[in-house]
C-alpha cells in the first residue's frame, strides 16, 4: 500500500498557486508512472485533467472557472484571516467548511487588470529627478490597490491589496495606513452642511491666517482666492476653503463626522483639513458609501456566510447599517462630489471614457507620495491608491488626477458595462434652486439677463434671499465680468 504524506499543505492551497500546485502534481504523476504504479493511459488522462477547486458562485449556484481561482488572492487571503479568527485554524483547514463570499469574480477580474494596466502605463513614465535622488531602487515598485463595495449592502465585490500576492502578499487596502490628502475635504464639507451651511454658501477672508499651535497657518494649493462658495472649493480641491470651513464648523464636529463614517484616531490640528489623518482604503472607501447610500453606513462585508458539513449554517456576515449622516446632507454632498467628476479634478474620468453619473474626490498628498481617488454611481463605490511602500515621489506632478483617476475610469467603465445612466433620488427635504452667482443669493429675473447663475441644491429651511444686486433699476453686470463662481450644478433630478 502507498502511503503519501502532504509537505505543508496549507502552502500549497490551489488558491494560493495553481500553477505551482499543477507542476507538483505532475511531478507526483509522473513518478508514480516510472514506478509502476500508473500506466500510458491512466497517467496521460490525469497530467491532462485540469487544477481546480470548487468553488459555487452565490448568486448563479454556477462552477467559478478554475482559471479565476488564481485572481482575488488578497481578497481570500483576508477571508482566511477572518475564518481563523472565528474559528481557528485547525477547524477552517480541516472542518469541511462551505464558505460563501461577496467576491464577484468578473468585477475582480476587471479590477485587476486596471490596476495592472495602469502601473504599466505609468512605469512607461519618466522618472522624476527628485525619485531618482531618493533611490527608486530602494522604494520598491510603484504599487496601487483597489476596493469595490456596493455602499447598500456593504459588500465588497472586489479587492486588490498590490501588484502582486506572490511577490509581497501584504494587503495594502487594508493594512497600510497613508494620509488621503484631499480625498478627506468630504468629510469636512459634510460636518458644515450637517451645522447649516449650504453648498452655495460663500466662505470669505480666505487669504488670513489660520491659528495653530506652531502658530498663523495658511496652505497653499492651485486653485486659492481669497472668496469661494463650498461647491466650487470643493470641485477646485481649496486647500483655504476647506481649513477655513473646518475652523469655522470646528474640529470636534469634524472628527465626530470622520469618526461615524469609520475614520478614527484623526489628528486634531487644523491641517486635518487636508487629509494628515492616516486611513485604510477599504476604511476610506467605505465611507463614501454613505453618500450613496442616504446616510447610511453598511460596514464592509466579505463573507455572506459559513456552513458545516451538513449545510448548516453556523456564520452570517451581513451587518447593520446605521445613519451617520441626513439624508439631504449625503445628497447635497453627492451633488457637490459629482461636479467634482464633471468639471474639476475627476474631470480625468471623463476625459477617459466613463459616461455614467458618478460622484468623487481626488486626494494628492506633499510631494506626490500618494494618489488616491474615491468615487462612486448610486449601485458602486470604488478606491483607488497609487504609491510606493516606502513613500516616495510617484512622479513630477504626480496628481491624484493624472495617476489614480484612469485606473478608476478604466475599472468602472468595465465593471458598469451595460447599466443604465441613473442617479440617486432627491429627498423630499432639498429642492432645486437657480443661484446669481454674484451675490449668491437666489436668483430673480434680472440675475437670469447676466447669464451668471447656477443650478443649485439646498435643504428646504435654508433658501437664500431673493438677490438684491440685479434689479430693473441697476446695471446689469455681464457673465464675462463675474469671476470666482461655481461651474453650473447637476441638472435637477
Amino acid at each position: 500500500m502507498l502511503a503519501a504524506l502532504i509537505n505543508r499543505p496549507s502552502g500549497w492551497a490551489v488558491r494560493h498557486s495553481p500553477l505551482k500546485i499543477r507542476d507538483r502534481r505532475d511531478w507526483v504523476l509522473r513518478q508514480m508512472y516510472q514506478d509502476g504504479y500508473l500506466d500510458a493511459a491512466a497517467f496521460g488522462s490525469a497530467i491532462a485533467t485540469p487544477v481546480a477547486m470548487t468553488l459555487v458562485d452565490e448568486r448563479t449556484r454556477a462552477t467559478v472557472d478554475p482559471a479565476a481561482i488564481a485572481k482575488g488572492l488578497y481578497f481570500t487571503s483576508l477571508v482566511q484571516e477572518i475564518l481563523y479568527e472565528k474559528f481557528g485554524e485547525d477547524r477552517v483547514l480541516s472542518g469541511g467548511l462551505r464558505v460563501f463570499t461577496t467576491l464577484d469574480s468578473d468585477v475582480q477580474a476587471f479590477a485587476e487588470d486596471s490596476v495592472n494596466k495602469r502601473l504599466a502605463e505609468l512605469e512607461k513614465r519618466p522618472i522624476s529627478a527628485k525619485a531618482t535622488a531618493g533611490g527608486q531602487r530602494d522604494s520598491g515598485p510603484l504599487q496601487a490597490a483597489l476596493v469595490a463595495i456596493e455602499p447598500s449592502t456593504g459588500y465588497v465585490r472586489a479587492l486588490v491589496g498590490g501588484r502582486n500576492f506572490a511577490e509581497s502578499p501584504f494587503n495594502r487596502a487594508t493594512d497600510a495606513k497613508r494620509q488621503p490628502g484631499s480625498a478627506f475635504k468630504p468629510f469636512v464639507f459634510a460636518a458644515a452642511l450637517e451645522a447649516g451651511f449650504s453648498p452655495g454658501t460663500t466662505i470669505d477672508g480666505l487669504d488670513q491666517y489660520v491659528a495653530s499651535a506652531q502658530g498663523g497657518y495658511l496652505p497653499g494649493g492651485e486653485h486659492e482666492t481669497d472668496s469661494t462658495t463650498l461647491r466650487s472649493a470643493l470641485v477646485h480641491s481649496s486647500n483655504r476653503a476647506a481649513v477655513h470651513l473646518l475652523e469655522r464648523v470646528g474640529l470636534g464636529p469634524t472628527i465626530d463626522m470622520a469618526n461615524r463614517v469609520g475614520l478614527e484616531k484623526m489628528p486634531a490640528v487644523p491641517s486635518l483639513a487636508l487629509g494628515t489623518g492616516e486611513v485604510s482604503l477599504l476604511n476610506l472607501t467605505s465611507a463614501y458609501t454613505a453618500f450613496a447610500n442616504a446616510g447610511v453606513l453598511q460596514p464592509p462585508v466579505f463573507i455572506l456566510r459559513v456552513e458545516d458539513p451538513d449545510g448548516r449554517v453556523i456564520y452570517r456576515g451581513d451587518t447593520v447599517g446605521r445613519r451617520v449622516m441626513s439624508e439631504s446632507t449625503a445628497y447635497l454632498m453627492s451633488s457637490m462630489l459629482a461636479d467634482v467628476v464633471d468639471h474639476g479634478t475627476g474631470y480625468t474620468a471623463r476625459q477617459s471614457g466613463f459616461r455614467l453619473p458618478a460622484a468623487g474626490k481626488t486626494g494628492t498628498t506633499d510631494d506626490h507620495n500618494d494618489a488616491w481617488f474615491v468615487g462612486f454611481t448610486p449601485h458602486l463605490a470604488a478606491g483607488v491608491w497609487v504609491g510606493f511602500d516606502r513613500p516616495q515621489e510617484i512622479m513630477r506632478r504626480g496628481f491624484a488626477s493624472v495617476v489614480a483617476v484612469p485606473a478608476w475610469a478604466g475599472f468602472m467603465k468595465a465593471a458598469t458595462s451595460g447599466s443604465e445612466a441613473e442617479w440617486l433620488e432627491r429627498p423630499a427635504g432639498i429642492t432645486h434652486i437657480r443661484r446669481c452667482r454674484a451675490s449668491g443669493e437666489l436668483a430673480n429675473e434680472y440675475c437670469e439677463l447676466t447669464g451668471a447663475v447656477d443650478d443649485d441644491y439646498v435643504a428646504i429651511g435654508r433658501i437664500p434671499d431673493v438677490c438684491l444686486l440685479h434689479t430693473a433699476n441697476a446695471e446689469i453686470v455681464s457673465a464675462a465680468t463675474v469671476t470666482g463662481g461655481s461651474p453650473p450644478a447637476r441638472p435637477p433630478q
